[in-house]
């Protein structure tokens, strides 16, 4: 069994229902304090990348980690 919590988090993905759009974040492999932060709207128009640290992701994580437009990935 895996603890859910954010140590264990590979990615997750939050909706964004005023962007009509998901927020991806993924860890990076290069760097284990860098996290990769992708929009995506949803008909594919707008795209938008950013790099973040990962106490930022953390918080975002803890945010919506409870939230039915939160979806996570454990290791």
């Amino acid at each position: 069994m895996t603890l859910k919590i954010f140590h264990n988090v590979i990615s997750f993905q939050v909706f964004v229902p005023e962007k009509s759009g998901w927020l991806r974040y993924r860890a990076s492999w290069a760097n284990t304090e860098v996290w990769h932060c992708e929009f995506t709207s949803q008909d594919g128009n707008e795209q938008r990348q950013k790099l973040i640290t990962k106490d930022y992701a953390e918080n975002i994580w803890e945010r919506f980690k409870g939230k039915a437009t939160c979806e996570t990935q454990f290791m």
